[in-house]
């Protein structure tokens, strides 16, 4: 039996990542955190980062957590400037390679990517949702697409993964429903959002069989801070790590690093 990988990420590096460190190590689940370096010595400190590294991956997400798209526009070299350093400071802390880059806010272009590539990342996640695919990784190494997220979607990433991606499945198309009506309904309730990742791991087992063997791969994209800011929405969230963790023969917990050497062969 094929196990779907499914990675977890939990952006901004924020003092809340530390309770979430704990509650994934409990159930054996790994996770990449993504760091924006204005919290280090604020939200987090060294020994903080070199922590949630042991849980499994550490990505950068800038020095400043500034809108890439719009800072290219005025100076390249500051862009440079964010993902170069960003990489070289996180690498030093944590003694390993910073394989993953996080677009601060979603945003990026053409130029964007390149400048990421330049940098030496091999993988930039981006936060266009509805994917399912590892196809769709591996096509867009530079601007991979998420599954879903506890937070709000900007309409435009919605618009940008129907266009560009591969959804053809009729599970994706029950995704992109289940999504759209969340939407129109509930787009500033996030125990919602939370509510629609529960179902759609749900669903991913009562469909299994028919989705094995279709390179499935989920990355569902949280935020510590937004999660301990309300007790129902940690007890959700808990509940879906409890879900993932208790069907180890369904789902495999996994980091985007796992795939490199897989990629480079």
């Amino acid at each position: 039996m094929n196990k779907i990988p499914i990675l977890l990420f939990f952006d901004d590096g924020v003092r809340e990542d530390l309770a979430v460190a704990e509650l994934l190590a409990k159930r054996k689940l790994k996770a990449v955190f993504s760091i924006q370096l204005k919290n280090i010595g604020t939200q987090l400190n060294k020994e903080d980062i070199l922590k949630l590294a042991s849980i499994g991956e550490i990505a950068s997400h800038t020095i400043t957590h500034t809108n890439l798209v719009t800072l290219a526009r005025v100076s390249p070299s500051l862009v440079r400037r964010e993902l170069f350093y960003s990489k070289m400071y996180l690498e030093k802390l944590v003694r390993k390679p910073i394989h993953t880059f996080v677009y601060p806010y979603g945003s990026y272009n053409t130029m964007v990517k390149l400048l990421v590539k330049e940098a030496g990342y091999s993988f930039a996640r981006t936060m266009d949702p509805l994917n399912i695919s590892l196809q769709n990784i591996v096509a867009h190494r530079y601007e991979i697409p998420i599954t879903l997220s506890d937070d709000i979607i900007d309409k435009y990433q919605i618009v940008k993964s129907i266009l560009n991606l591969n959804i053809k499945t009729s599970f994706s198309f029950w995704l992109l429903r289940k999504f759209t009506l969340n939407m129109t309904r509930n787009s500033n309730n996030r125990l919602y959002w939370l509510e629609l990742i529960l179902q759609f791991l749900k669903r991913i087992i009562i469909d299994f069989n028919r989705y094995k063997d279709k390179n499935l791969f989920i990355i569902l994209v949280f935020h510590s801070k937004n999660i301990f800011s309300d007790k129902n929405q940690l007890d959700l969230f808990k509940e879906i790590l409890d879900f993932i963790a208790n069907n180890p023969q369904f789902f495999k917990s996994i980091v985007l690093q796992d795939l490199t050497s897989w990629l480079e062969r």
